[in-house]
């Protein structure tokens, strides 16, 4: 049993040299799975797992086994085979022809590296993919390009965390929806642009927070409302004129500026929780005694959790679905106790593994399937397990990895980033802790220098016609330089193409052509998303209006003419001019 004081406690980051506190909760939960406290801050240690997912650089390259060209995660240099999916699931090779014996004598790490370099990996991470060769993390599309994580959608492309969702492009965490693009978490939305927190939605552009309602423009907090334009009510005949006009570039960027100047000027819900209880974080539904949570559904007893649903007991994960027990894991589906592990799925008791399936009891284990009791991929009996998992443990304690920076990796922390498959720049570390290549480096990460591009730009972003009416069916031939001509920090590929199948997207839509690559769109939608991360703010509503005066209440609110004293976790940021009621206000105002 681990001993801590139930008191909280306040330590410092050996990564960042940052105080963290760790509560007498968590002390219960490490007591419960025989861990000790982390030595990493929460976000580094999100940071850290982040590092170990690539979700959106392919490769081509070739199969090490078949020899057939791939799409692939990794690139043809990398140092461990990589296999077709095909070849990668099927029985003509052995994952645990790859075990080895455990040596007292080196650190886990350290014998972990090397088997990862040895055993291969599967080119994508997904199944029963149709017609849809640069998707990861994805299962079930059809007709499909460039989305991620996502499950159960048809023609859709540069699309991420969508699912059931058909005819959507560059969206973000939309379900049920069809005819979408741009949206930011919708839910049963059809033919809606540019829109963000939206529910049940139809034929509507630039909306925000809006429920139940149809033909609006540029609108914010409206439910069960039709044909408004800018919060204000408008014919039909008004909306058709305004509707026709928003496929041109111009006329759209206008309406942009006018609903963010509009934002400024309406309350704000200080965080997107629906049907939750004793809950803090963003983005949450039918959560139970969750905290620091984010993108999270129908879960219970979480904290430090990132993107999953039907959940329960679980710290310090990402990307998980219907699993229990879990800590400082990724990629998780169909697990139970799972700690320190990376794409299990089907599993159970597995512990510092990578790409273990339908497996239990593993410890140390790369790319095992349907087996019991290893280590190191080498099978043992059951006894023989126990004894040897019990003296790995207690040799990491005694003996832990250190890295080049001196930062100490005993039992119980996650695997350390040079460990990582992927560079840091390949990583969706990148998209949430950005980071220079030199910064990269010096904190242990790998780097991966951008491939040179010599496109031969037939059309720059200037020229491209106005009006998606005047796109002549030709442009489909052109290369279009992006606007950022890689002058920005986005990853910019330089230059893209519209394909056949997005130009009758934009046309049946009513879209302007794209003027950025398909990479810089990607971090201007991540930009218009709230951070994951909480400020402890005091609701804004000081009686009869907001305190930055910017909003008059419509109604009385439960504190009358005094302010409101309610407090809250946001992730808002303090000195936002956005203004940010607390749920009882918000309430009031928005019926």
């Amino acid at each position: 049993m681990i001993l801590e004081a139930m008191n909280p406690e306040t330590r410092i980051c050996q990564n960042c040299k940052d105080k963290f506190t760790v509560e007498p909760e968590d002390f219960v939960f490490y007591e419960k799975i025989a861990v000790p406290p982390p030595t990493f801050c929460p976000d580094c240690r999100r940071q850290r797992r982040f590092s170990f997912r690539n979700e959106r650089t392919f490769y081509k390259r070739s199969c090490d086994l078949c020899r057939k060209d791939v799409i692939s995660l990794y690139s043809a240099d990398a140092p461990f085979p990589v296999y077709c999916n095909p070849c990668w699931y099927s029985d003509q090779w052995d994952p645990e022809s790859f075990g080895v014996d455990y040596d007292p004598s080196k650190t886990f790490f350290a014998q972990f590296r090397d088997l990862l370099k040895r055993v291969p990996r599967p080119a994508l991470i997904g199944s029963n993919n149709v017609d849809s060769p640069y998707v990861n993390y994805s299962m079930n599309l059809k007709n499909c390009y460039l989305l991620n994580c996502c499950e159960s959608c048809e023609q859709s492309g540069y699309s991420d965390r969508a699912f059931y969702s058909k005819e959507i492009f560059d969206c973000f965490g939309v379900i049920n929806s069809e005819f979408c693009y741009e949206n930011n978490q919708g839910f049963k939305n059809f033919h809606v642009k540019y829109e963000a927190n939206c529910e049940n939605m139809l034929d509507s552009t630039a909306v925000y927070n809006c429920r139940n309602g149809s033909n609006c423009i540029g609108c914010i907090n409206l439910r069960n409302q039709k044909y408004h334009y800018l919060n204000q009510p408008i014919s039909k005949d008004e909306y058709d004129k305004k509707a026709e006009e928003l496929g041109s570039y111009a006329a759209t960027v206008q309406l942009k500026k006018e609903v963010r100047e509009l934002s400024l000027r309406v309350p704000h819900r200080f965080a997107e929780i629906t049907l939750s209880t004793n809950s803090d974080g963003n983005e949450l539904a039918e959560a139970k005694n969750c905290h620091y949570c984010f993108f999270i559904r129908g879960a219970e007893n979480l904290k430090y959790a990132y993107f999953g649903s039907n959940l329960k007991d679980g710290y310090d994960f990402n990307f998980a679905d219907n699993s229990e027990l879990i800590y400082e894991s990724s990629n998780i589906e169909k697990n139970y106790n799972e700690m320190f592990s990376l794409t299990c799925w089907l599993a159970s008791n597995v512990t510092y593994s990578d790409l273990c399936q339908s497996s239990m009891d593993m410890f140390g284990c790369v790319g095992v399937r349907s087996k019991q009791y290893d280590i190191l991929n080498k099978r043992y009996s059951k006894e023989e397990y126990e004894a040897l998992k019990a003296k790995i443990v207690s040799d990491m304690k005694a003996n832990p990895y250190v890295d080049v920076r001196g930062r100490v990796y005993g039992y119980g922390e996650f695997f350390p980033p040079e460990i990582s498959p992927f560079a840091y720049n390949e990583t969706i570390a990148q998209d949430h802790f950005p980071l220079t290549k030199e910064v990269a480096v010096a904190h242990g990460y790998r780097w991966r220098d951008a491939e040179t591009r010599a496109y031969a730009i037939t059309a720059t972003a200037s020229v491209l016609p106005g009006h998606i009416k005047e796109v002549p069916d030709a442009i489909t031939n052109d290369v279009v330089g992006c606007a950022h001509k890689g002058e920005c920090v986005h990853q910019c590929s330089t230059a893209f193409r519209i394909t056949a199948q997005e130009l009758q997207f934009y046309r049946q839509m009513n879209i302007p052509l794209p003027r950025l690559c398909p990479n810089c769109r990607y971090y201007e939608r991540l930009a218009e998303r709230n951070p994951m991360q909480l400020w402890e703010r005091v609701c804004q509503c000081g009686g009869k209006r907001s305190e930055n005066g910017n909003y008059q209440n419509t109604t009385g609110h439960f504190h009358g003419a005094d302010h409101c004293g309610n407090q809250f976790r946001s992730p808002y940021t303090p000195g936002r001019l956005e203004t940010i009621y607390c749920e009882q206000c918000y309430n009031s105002e928005i019926a």
